[in-house]
């Protein structure tokens, strides 16, 4: 855990699985096991002057292998590793995490805040770390938690979103070639969305999705995120009304879904994600017809794919009643619509925007509906957005929708 922390951010919390806030509970014990992991790989003792850096890498047998040594380069392309005085070089993809030896205090001291959700903290320990930290390797991780740190900061603070975009950029022109280059500029499309700016997020979200695609993607660029990126992507352009783009891309996700589900294995995390980027894809015909002012032919479009989604991937199904929801609500029917979101909004677990983007929709249904109580079902929606969701583009929206005092 402390490893993946140390090189791929915080560890995955039981939100980030299940789409649902953990429990009260359950979110202590995954603060606790986090911060031990980071307090282990923090302590004086691991982490002393010329202590060795543990590289994780995948064999020839795609088994974990632990390797100690000093990482000299990480790049998108390789890692170079000094071991008993000797170079070993490590094709960057097989690499999946690293945890720093020597790192500076104020590396380690941002870890432990980052882990405790003191972001504010975090920022500033990395930021310096970023500019002071004697290994470039170090100074290239500081810098990108350092933007995470903000990006975090701005669920809450829309303000602070600039902020990350700051130093995702200052990534950018230090370590272009850093192997962390592509989860950075998914962070940085991400907070684009965040601020409303779907352009620019489609945009950036397109670049990557296109730089890990096709017949030469660009190497060191892992295929699951790029796919991740280009259904993003396609979602953006949907919503910016660039539905030609849109459909395009979905096509080209769904294309490349599909030849990597053909080698991966059933039953892997890998098959798990590329299933559910397939019902992204599969949907997105849906959702394009909307945008386009043909609700008439996404509701039954999507009455077909509820249908065949019975039994089958969650996301699928869930995404297929988004979609009836937001069909109805083109039509201004309302109380379909109402029961159809509804039912996302209660009972997904796959995908936190989507229940975000569910509420909202309900609060529009509520606001729409003449009952006594309907403004206030609305409010209670939308500040439950802003509460409970506030990592998701929905929560801006949510904000906005109060702020007007309906």
């Amino acid at each position: 855990m402390a490893a993946h922390f140390a090189m791929n951010g915080p560890s995955a919390t039981a939100r980030a699985r299940t789409g649902r806030p953990p429990s009260g509970a359950l979110r202590a014990a995954l603060v606790l096991c986090g911060l031990a992991a980071c307090l282990v790989a923090g302590s004086p003792s691991a982490l002393a002057q010329g202590r060795l850096d543990a590289v994780s890498v995948r064999n020839s047998r795609g088994e974990l292998q632990a390797i100690a040594g000093k990482v000299l380069s990480n790049t998108l392309t390789e890692v170079l590793v000094e071991r008993e005085g000797k170079e070993r070089t490590y094709d960057a993809d097989k690499v999946e995490r690293i945890v720093w030896g020597d790192a500076s205090s104020h590396y380690r001291e941002g870890l432990k805040f980052y882990e405790r959700g003191d972001f504010q903290n975090a920022a500033d320990k990395f930021a310096f770390a970023a500019e002071n930290d004697e290994r470039g390797v170090v100074q290239a991780s500081a810098r990108r938690l350092a933007g995470d740190a903000q990006l975090r900061l701005g669920f809450a603070d829309p303000s602070r979103l600039a902020l990350a975009q700051a130093e995702f950029d200052r990534f950018l022109i230090d370590f272009a070639n850093g192997r962390e280059l592509p989860a950075v500029l998914m962070s940085q499309a991400r907070a684009s969305l965040l601020a409303g700016d779907e352009a620019a997020a489609a945009e950036r979200y397109r670049a990557l999705f296109e730089s890990g695609s096709g017949d030469a993607p660009t190497p060191g660029y892992p295929r699951l995120l790029c796919l991740r990126a280009g259904l993003a992507a396609a979602r953006a352009s949907t919503a910016t009304g660039e539905t030609l783009v849109a459909r395009e891309l979905y096509g080209a996700l769904e294309s490349g879904v599909r030849t990597l589900l053909a080698e991966a294995a059933e039953g892997s995390e890998e098959h798990a994600q590329l299933v559910r980027l397939a019902a992204g894809a599969q949907l997105g015909e849906g959702f394009v017809l909307i945008a386009s002012g043909q609700a008439n032919q996404a509701l039954p479009f999507f009455n077909a794919r509820g249908t065949s989604a019975n039994g089958s991937d969650p996301s699928l199904r869930f995404g297929a009643r988004l979609g009836i929801g937001e069909a109805h609500l083109a039509q201004r029917d309302y109380s379909s619509a109402r029961v159809a979101l509804a039912g996302v909004a209660a009972l997904d677990h796959t995908d936190r925007d989507r229940v975000a983007r569910a509420l909202v929709g309900l609060a529009e249904c509520y606001r729409n509906l003449s009952t006594t109580d309907s403004t206030a079902e609305a409010k209670r929606r939308l500040n439950y957005v802003v509460e409970q969701y506030p990592d998701t583009p929905w929560a801006r929206v949510a904000r906005e929708t109060l702020a007007s005092g309906f």
